[in-house]
């Protein structure tokens, strides 16, 4: 039963006397048995003389033989536990897809962990011009690779202090793709404190997906998340929500977890829920501020109240009912249709990011650091030039997270969080490590939930979705 040493990268999952794992380094998730599971994952902080030692008071020794035969064949076939074939990652010039447009850098709201500094972005308060926008959306549309699906997204400060650009804009895209049979999907993050009928509908005609920043309970919300006089916002979107509801009856949020409201995390998940948002996606506040950032016993504190959300998550989609944390679901969308990491907007060059002014980034999060632009809308050279001659991230291969077992599904971590505490957009975030790699373990326990409950409905569920 001897054995080369195997670099087995894998999580199991055991529930109700069936057996799973995923195998990362190939990225397919496999129905498995009892004993693979165990042989899996006591391997390698025991070997394999080891392996038999522990088990054979459970199984006989000779199916413990041939188990750990037919693992090592599997991984000396492929590098890996899987019999599909490895898909090799061919490198390709940049193909720019998605386009950025902060229209606006103002806001009305001083939220306390706001990474824009209120809007400005460390920078004069302004607001995108129609003629500027035109000329980024030319050049997005000149550059744009051959995909069937973009998306654009309209971003602040707060997007609605800029409504004349968003109509324009959404109006001179539609007719520069309608004869490409291409389909767009147009995004807003709005704070939700402005609501104009008339605009409202015009948006509605768009299909546009709508994003609000509210981050739970009126006094968690209000204590966070406040309008530049200093007054609380959660009365005026809660009534701003009742207006909205009846042209998007599916509406989505986000929610920025501080330190101070970590303790009420699910409280605030479950409230957002009877608000009629269907989808929540939540964040940590990325802040230097101690008061605010989060360590790994803050972390702690909200593990449990994810899981208990993501079980309620589990119940509601089997039930078809809304309430859906969708964090840990995106990793299962990875998991179900085995896509590869793609790595950080600073690093996979699919959208080009356009200040009020026309300044260029791949990172929107990253506008307030001028030493991440990469040029200018009036002198920009094609954009397969651009990310070549300003790539500010070392492949994976030569970070500190090349040998981490979750970078298939993480590909690297947030530049934005590096560079907040690190100051390297390539050394990664410990704290949103740890935190991915327990939605990674957690998507793959709904995964297997899902694929034991509703497996006809995966398709459905995973592909041609939001999620």
């Amino acid at each position: 039963m001897s054995s080369n040493y195997m670099e087995i990268k894998t999580i199991t999952y055991d529930n109700n006397n069936r057996y799973f794992f995923y195998d990362i380094q190939s990225g397919f998730f496999v129905e498995s048995r009892a004993i693979l599971n165990k042989i899996i994952g006591l391997y390698p902080e025991h070997s394999p003389e080891e392996i038999l030692d522990l088990l054979k008071e459970e199984y006989p020794e000779e199916l413990i033989k041939k188990s750990f035969e037919y693992i090592k064949n599997m991984y000396k076939s492929n590098g890996m536990l899987s019999q599909k074939n490895k898909v090799i990652q061919k490198n390709s010039p940049p193909k720019l897809k998605n386009l950025w447009l902060n229209i606006v850098h103002d806001c009305n709201m001083r939220c306390i962990y706001c990474f824009a500094n209120g809007g400005d972005y460390k920078d004069e308060r302004m607001n995108m011009s129609v003629e500027r926008a035109k000329k980024c959306i030319d050049y997005w549309y000149k550059n744009l690779g051959d995909f069937d699906k973009v998306n654009v997204y309209f971003f602040g400060g707060e997007p609605f202090l800029n409504r004349k650009v968003i109509e324009y804009s959404m109006e001179y895209i539609d007719n520069l793709i309608k004869s490409t049979g291409r389909k767009v999907c147009y995004n807003i993050t709005t704070n939700g404190t402005i609501f104009d009928e008339d605009f409202v509908k015009k948006l509605k005609e768009h299909d546009v997906e709508l994003l609000f920043s509210v981050d739970g309970t009126p006094d968690i919300h209000d204590s966070q998340r406040i309008f530049a006089s200093g007054r609380g916002t959660y009365n005026v979107i809660s009534e701003n929500l009742k207006k909205f509801q009846e042209y998007f009856p599916r509406l989505n949020a986000n929610i920025v977890v501080t330190k101070k409201s970590a303790p009420y995390f699910q409280k605030s998940v479950e409230h957002l829920f009877k608000m009629g948002f269907k989808n929540v996606t939540f964040f940590l506040s990325i802040t230097s501020d101690d008061g605010l950032a989060f360590t790994e016993e803050d972390l702690d504190i909200i593990f449990s109240q994810i899981k208990h959300l993501n079980t309620l998550t589990l119940k509601n989609i089997i039930h078809h009912k809304s309430g859906i944390l969708v964090n840990a679901l995106a990793i299962c969308k990875k998991i179900h249709l085995n896509l590869p990491y793609s790595g950080c907007a600073l690093e996979n060059n699919s959208v080009s990011v356009f200040t009020p002014d026309g300044t260029m980034f791949k990172c929107y999060e990253l506008l307030s650091e001028k030493e991440f632009s990469i040029g200018h809308i009036d002198t920009a050279d094609k954009w397969e030039n651009m990310c070549k001659n300003k790539n500010f991230m070392k492949s994976l291969d030569e970070r500190v997270c090349n040998k981490c077992w979750a970078q298939k599904l993480c590909g690297g971590g947030c530049a934005y969080d590096s560079f907040v505490y690190n100051k390297d957009v390539n050394i990664p975030y410990s704290i949103s490590c740890k935190l991915v790699k327990f939605l990674i373990s957690e998507g793959i326990r709904m995964y297997s939930e899902l694929y034991m409950s509703i497996p006809e409905s995966l398709d459905r569920l995973f592909k041609n979705t939001e999620i």
